[in-house]
């Protein structure tokens, strides 16, 4: 583009000049104004909309709240319960007996029909019975409408379900369609220990109030407004034709948007708000021709402007070239012909004052002055042949001194790096010492008068220079000698290099390599080798001793997830400069990685170690002002001595590490000094993590399967799956060995070796027997095995290789493993579901968010901790909190199973009480899998367990 503008003509440039600067933006500005004033508009309608569809669904879930209160109390009457189950067992049977029961249930229900657009009321016993109040007293049911409740019932577990908008239940009802509001009624069947359903209580509310509100709010806003249930049908229509027709496809999928969507051969932009409770959705459409009406003044008053402005830039260009170029070509002429080498070129006549007649007049100067500049042509050019020779030789700042005369010559980039003016009398060699920095003037010195005195021709110099306005940098200066038949330097020549930058560089380089970037502080490489120091020194003075501090900050993930990192960022910051505080001189501190920081206490006793320490404890204790929040936190600390002698820095820290480890399973917020019993213990676990690997090489483990009991036939239905290590030597069990898995990484390993070995016993079971239907095999599952984002595939590809059936497979975990990442593993639980594995929750009541983890996750069963269980016959405490997880897992629909059942007493009880399932000694004892295959093939022949 720009050679293209320099072969243009100058009116051309002009005109071009006048457009980009003028006209252009000016059509850019309108064209601007015009889209920002578009999206301004679609925005305030877009949002002016949301707000109207939140106040319809204000309304609409206070309405429902309103009904569904009303039908929760209906509901609870003990009147109309004790009717529904008498009319359940067949008591009610006179006509007298069945008119008075109307009558008794008309009348309470009638205390509840003083809801504005309640339609009516109506109770359902089993069977054809109906009580109803409202609408019309003919009590004639709609063919199919209470199959459809039903129908829609059984898919819910809401204690009360709107299943949208359907036909009236009442067939002599003015109201078409009603929107209903729909509880079931139980009642607990002792006998069969299950609740059974006694009937339904349906309150009907008016579609058309409903259409008249929203009527008018449409006409207020000038849209029209939706709502649509959650099986896409509508509610609410302008048009009271379309109730209970189903939604279009792009009024089903559409959300808010600020994109328009082609509805029916027209642009719209759509507005949507859900009703979570319901499922239902509020759905409002604006046209696009609404949102441009304003903006298109914009628009046309911009190619208006623009056609004005085009119009303006061409007149200009006329009359620039008419009084300006065409003087300004006259000078063009005279300066062409005298390229040519014309001799009788004459002056340009000037007829004013103005600029082209000034460029006349110094055009008739320059032709006097060319006949002086020939002669100065010849001592020019010499000088510029020095100058080039030097620019070449180093393309820097260039110097040159002559010792003879004393003179120095110095370029124009040298004394713009120096800040020198070397034309001034004072400069000389002397002035550069002057400027260097006094940290770098004895060595450079020494070296320079060492180069002058030997034979050597060329030396570089690096050092810095303080200039004369106060600043500094760093040099590197190229010396060549010249030296006469005696070696003695007549002339030095040179050129000089601002490195400045290249030495910062190297500087920051440096300091980083040492250096954490979060805190300032040093980081773990440069802390590793001041310990080894430190060792060093410690092992050649033995009366020298050091300490190591492991500092680690208690529940700091729990921080991050829940402010962010940039706040943990804050805390980290801070806490340095705290523990920086607690410090004496000389002592070392530094940031490992995360939220650890190692502290080096050089010869200190054991006394001052346990003053600082507590000093630190206290310190760490006070709460954190991060930005508005106030928090608090601990460290749990672990120490070290090095008169435990060390051979480098890893041992320390790792005793360090087992310290403060330690310290943080007592409690947290404590510190712990590394001794003897940690240091036997730490070789334990060490030896124990590495028979460990050696029983995953050898095939040491071997998986035990202990049955689950049917409480109500005595038939097994299952089994748990426990792994056992046969170790050559000695009985381990897997309370010791499970954890230094998880700690040693191995338990993922050890999880897939778990799940082959289960999968192909399940496969054999399934070819050898017809199991039943709800038999399932549990596999317990570690918290680490769900952070695996390949752990669904790995589990199908071991059922395909073996042939499992996912049907006979459930899956424990314990609220640990839940706790983890929620929303990772409740992804994974759905996945499992749908492949039809169960999902037991292992360890019941002994976390705190038990209770939460049944509503927020698909749990199948709750297996309800052994602690609950053992001396359950004599604990009055334990019987009241088991019963109350009977009852609450029978109200939620899932299955219970009781671990560690040992007594007779303790299998009675349970019984008793309505639990489903139970394993323990009591009913058998963990078995290999050929006793387990034999037991399953005898309960299965029809062989009862001897209870």
């Amino acid at each position: 583009m720009i050679p293209i503008f320099h072969h243009l003509k100058i009116t051309h440039r002009f005109t071009i000049a006048l457009l980009v600067a003028g006209v252009l933006p000016l059509l850019g500005a309108g064209l601007v104004s015009y889209h920002t004033t578009q999206s301004a508009l679609i925005e305030q309608f877009l949002a002016q909309q949301q707000e109207l569809l939140i106040n319809y669904r204000e309304q609409l879930e206070l309405t429902q709240e309103q009904i569904e209160n009303l039908v929760a109390n209906i509901a609870s009457d003990q009147t109309i319960n004790q009717v529904l189950q008498l009319q359940q067992n067949s008591v009610v049977s006179s006509s007298y007996q069945r008119l008075s029961t109307q009558a008794q249930v008309g009348h309470i229900l009638n205390s509840y029909i003083n809801v504005k657009g309640l339609v009516s009321i109506h109770v359902l016993g089993n069977g054809d019975s109906h009580f109803q109040v409202g609408d019309t007293l003919t009590v004639r049911d709609q063919p199919g409408v209470r199959e459809q409740i039903l129908a829609t019932l059984e898919q819910q577990e809401s204690w009360i379900y709107w299943p949208g908008v359907i036909p009236n239940l009442n067939a002599g009802s003015r109201e078409a369609f009603v929107l209903p509001a729909v509880k079931a009624l139980y009642r607990f069947n002792r006998q069969r220990l299950e609740r059974e359903r006694i009937g339904l209580v349906v309150a009907n509310y008016s579609i058309q109030g409903l259409l008249d509100k929203f009527s008018q709010r449409a006409r207020e806003s000038g849209f029209p407004v939706f709502l649509i249930d959650q099986q896409d049908r509508f509610i609410v229509h302008p048009d009271p034709a379309m109730v209970g027709q189903p939604a279009s496809t792009e009024l089903q999928q559409k959300s808010t948007s600020s994109q328009p969507s082609r509805i029916d051969g027209q642009d719209y932009y759509m507005v949507s708000e859900p009703l979570d409770h319901t499922g239902w959705k509020l759905i409002s459409t604006i046209p696009v021709s609404a949102t441009n009406q304003a903006a298109n003044l914009i628009r046309d008053v911009s190619v208006l402007s623009f056609t004005i402005a085009l119009l303006i830039a061409a007149l200009f260009a006329i009359i620039f070239s008419r009084t300006v170029i065409v003087h300004i070509q006259q000078v063009t002429d005279a300066f062409r012909r005298l390229k040519s080498g014309a001799s009788d070129i004459p002056k340009l006549p000037v007829a004013g004052n103005d600029e082209i007649s000034q460029l006349a007049q110094w055009f008739n100067l320059f032709l006097d002055e060319l006949k002086v500049k020939h002669q100065y042509e010849e001592a020019l050019r010499i000088s510029e042949e020095r100058y080039e020779m030097a620019t070449h030789a180093t393309q820097e700042g260039i110097w040159d001194y002559d010792n003879s005369s004393d003179t120095i010559y110095c370029s124009d980039r040298f004394q713009q790096i120096t800040g020198l003016n070397c034309q001034d009398d004072t400069a000389s060699p002397a002035i550069f010492f002057q400027m260097m920095h006094p940290d770098d003037k004895a060595r450079i010195k020494a070296s320079y008068t060492a180069f002058l005195k030997s034979n050597d021709t060329v030396i570089k110099l690096e050092y810095r220079i303080l200039r004369p306005d106060g600043s500094s940098a760093y040099l590197r200066n190229n010396c060549r000698a010249v030296r006469d038949e005696h070696g003695r330097v007549i002339r030095t020549v040179g050129s000089i290099q601002d490195i400045s930058a290249q030495k910062s560089v190297e500087q920051r380089l440096h300091h980083d390599a040492s250096h954490d970037p979060l805190t300032g502080l040093h980081n773990r490489t440069w802390m590793i080798k001041r310990i080894d120091r430190e060792i060093q020194s410690s092992n050649a003075e033995q009366e020298k001793s050091f300490a190591v501090f492991f500092i680690d900050l208690d529940n700091f993930k729990t921080l991050n997830d829940t402010l962010g990192h940039s706040t943990g960022d804050l805390l980290l910051i801070q806490m340095a400069e705290r523990i920086e505080s607690c410090l004496r001189p000389g002592d070392a501190l530094a940031r490992l990685g995360g939220d650890e920081f190692i502290v080096l206490l050089p010869e200190i006793s054991s006394s001052d170690t346990v003053i600082v320490v507590e000093r630190l404890v206290r310190e760490i204790a006070v709460p954190f002002q991060l930005n508005s929040h106030r928090y608090e936190t601990h460290a749990s600390i672990g120490i070290a001595f090095s008169k435990s002698g060390y051979r480098n820095a890893e041992e320390i820290l790792r005793d360090a590490d087992t310290a403060m480890y330690r310290a943080k399973s007592e409690g947290k917020g404590r510190y712990e000094i590394f001794d003897d019993q940690m240091r036997r213990l730490l070789l334990e676990r060490t030896t124990l993590e590495h028979e460990l690997i050696v029983a995953l090489k050898e095939q040491q483990l071997e998986m035990y399967y202990q049955p689950i009991l049917d409480l109500s036939n005595d038939s097994i239905v299952g089994f748990e799956a426990l792994l056992r290590w046969n170790h050559p030597t000695r009985t381990i069990s897997p309370e010791q060995f499970i954890p230094v898995a998880e700690e040693a990484q191995l338990i993922e390993p050890m999880g897939d070796w778990i799940f082959q070995q289960v999968a192909q016993q399940v496969a054999l079971w399934q070819r050898l027997f017809v199991l039943p239907e709800r038999f399932r095999v549990a596999v317990n599952f570690s918290p680490q095995q769900f952070g695996n984002t390949r752990l669904i595939d790995k589990l199908n590809r071991t059922m395909a290789e073996t042939g499992a059936k996912p049907s006979n497979i459930s899956v424990e975990l314990t609220e640990t493993a839940i706790f983890s990442d929620k929303q990772v593993v409740q992804k994974y639980l759905q996945q499992l579901q749908a492949l039809d594995i169960l999902i037991y929750l292992d360890d019941f009541g002994t976390g705190y968010s038990s209770l939460s983890y049944l509503n927020s996750f698909p749990i199948d069963a709750i297996k309800i901790d052994r602690s609950f269980v053992s001396g359950l016959a004599s604990d009055q405490r334990k019987k009241q909190l088991v019963n109350m997880m009977v009852l609450l897992a029978q109200e939620l629909g899932i299955s219970v199973i009781a671990e560690g059942v040992e007594t007779e007493e303790v299998m009675a009880y349970l019984k008793s009480r309505g639990c489903s399932y139970a394993q323990g000694y009591f009913i058998q004892r963990p078995m290999a899998a050929d006793a387990a295959t034999r037991l399953l093939s005898d309960n299965l022949t029809g062989i009862r367990l001897r209870i």
